[in-house]
């Protein structure tokens, strides 16, 4: 039965990341941008590298 739970769980985790990996993405854009606005440059990933 372990086996059967194991497989729902990772066919679960499966179809639910690619929605979870885009809303993160969503969230750091918005975060970024609120860094921006605030100057706060050194917070944001890659900013300042050639």
């Amino acid at each position: 039965m372990d086996a059967v739970k194991r497989h729902i769980q990772e066919d679960r985790r499966r179809r639910y990341l690619p929605r979870q990996i885009e809303a993160t993405r969503r969230k750091l854009a918005l975060l970024e941008r609120e860094a921006e606005r605030y100057g706060m440059h050194e917070l944001i990933e890659g900013a300042g590298q050639q």
